[in-house]
């Protein structure tokens, strides 16, 4: 199974996806995952809520907005521990996504 996956820094996660066939797609930031976003629709997102440029809540923001990208599923990936209003944004944003 071959599909497109963004994620900000998962060299790991890649490349361990890669070697069960997977193809993925690394964005460097928020900002260059809405690029790609617009650019082809993926199967699935990996999502880093810790991303400079753009963090992956706001990207979960601009991604709602955008009726085209519903129904794209978002995993998200973070090493980091959520406060209470980031859990709160994650599961607003997340009704939609």
């Amino acid at each position: 199974m071959a599909q497109p996956v963004w994620e900000d820094s998962g060299d790991v996660l890649a490349r361990n996806l890669r070697k069960t066939n997977w193809t993925v797609d690394l964005a460097e930031n928020g900002r260059a995952a809405l690029d790609r976003l617009a650019q082809a629709r993926p199967d699935v997102i990996l999502l880093d809520l810790g991303m400079s440029v753009m963090d992956g809540f706001s990207f979960l923001e601009h991604k709602r907005e955008n009726d085209d990208w519903d129904g794209i599923p978002v995993i998200v990936v973070t090493a980091t521990t959520l406060s209470a209003e980031e859990r709160r944004r994650l599961n607003g944003a997340s009704r939609r996504c």
